[in-house]
């Protein structure tokens, strides 16, 4: 039981990362995109 939940924990901690990544490499695309245009 403990082993699923400690799982199931490390699963969404590493998609909630992956998400924050993927929202900061598009806010600093956009940011470097707005300067060039």
């Amino acid at each position: 039981m403990l082993s699923l939940v400690s799982r199931f924990i490390s699963v969404n901690s590493s998609s909630l990362l992956a998400c924050s990544l993927k929202s900061i490499l598009l806010n600093s695309t956009s940011l470097v995109l707005r300067k060039l245009l």
